[in-house]
């Protein structure tokens, strides 16, 4: 186990028991439009962009009549998305005891309010967005720059659209913090408490987890591993994309723990509900989180 991520391992351990062994890690990057770049003359996105930087370049490749938009985000794109941004902004979302909302925290509203501005002034229609997926948007051309997880290189790699067209960096910093965060999370192999077989679910978890076949998950290009030290072959498994950059921000960057507590979906799902709000225009986006913050404190309370 001491070959595994620390905040991975902790994620399944409750009251001090392990309930399952890490499989995988997964990071998030920005993937970009490279046509649509040279288009509109503006440079490639690299280690010394700003999120004031990837907000200006949206703008630019946002087309009035509304064929082309910069990027995408819905508030369900938490990990994928928003919550890079709130950390790099030196914001949070929960307390480090788990006991608290930080949707209000000041520098998570001031996040929030760049997400919202970003939103109206580069983004398609909330409901284009939700029913489309930011990740179809990205696949048929119709924006130029998306946050996306590892997890999805796989089905990527596929697309024709892609490989012909777009590539991956890493994710902006923010100009006053000077971080450059990525949420990172990673699932896990275990076995049912009442599986009539033990011995042989957990032979076949042991086996899983091993270095070797750690390692032959990552060259498969099915995801970075969670065995430290042999993601490094996930990067190899095509030549399409600059995966690399997926590395750098696991490696060379703020990564955070995806936010949770023992019932992270109940709060998480609310949170949208609230955000879902403010994409609409129905309220402001400080609204919002504060709302958003009250109801989260009110879960947390009961866990």
């Amino acid at each position: 186990m001491d070959k595994f991520p620390k905040d991975i391992k902790e994620l399944y351990v409750n009251d001090g028991k392990t309930y399952a062994i890490p499989k995988d890690v997964d990071t998030i990057a920005l993937w970009y439009n490279k046509t649509m770049f040279d288009e509109a003359g503006i440079a490639y996105p690299d280690e010394n962009w700003t999120w004031d930087d990837y907000y200006d370049a949206a703008v630019k490749l946002t087309k009035p009549d509304g064929s082309q938009y910069g990027t995408a985000m819905n508030p369900s794109n938490n990990q994928d998305g928003w919550y890079n941004i709130v950390y790099s902004m030196g914001g949070k979302i929960i307390s480090d005891d788990m006991k608290s909302s930080g949707m209000d925290d000041p520098n998570t509203l001031k996040a929030m309010e760049f997400v919202d501005k970003l939103r109206k002034d580069a983004m398609p229609d909330a409901t284009v967005m939700s029913e489309t997926g930011t990740d179809v948007l990205l696949q048929s051309g119709k924006i130029a720059m998306l946050p996306q997880g590892s997890w999805m290189v796989a089905p990527f790699k596929e697309n024709e659209y892609l490989v012909a067209n777009c590539d991956v960096a890493v994710l902006p910093k923010d100009a006053t913090t000077g971080k450059r965060v990525s949420l990172y999370n990673g699932l896990g192999w275990a076995a049912n408490a009442g599986t009539k077989n033990p011995e042989a679910a957990w032979k076949l978890i042991e086996w899983f987890s091993t270095k070797e076949n750690q390692e032959k998950q990552a060259k498969l290009g099915v995801t970075m591993a969670a065995y430290e030290g042999v993601s490094d072959v996930w990067k190899n498994n095509t030549d399409k994309f600059n995966l690399q950059a997926y590395l750098t921000m696991l490696n060379d960057s703020d990564i955070v723990i995806r936010p949770h507590s023992r019932a992270t979906v109940v709060w998480e799902n609310q949170n949208t509900t609230n955000l879902v709000e403010a994409w609409s225009n129905k309220v402001s986006m400080e609204e919002a989180c504060k709302k958003a913050a009250s109801d989260m404190n009110e879960l947390l309370s009961q866990e």
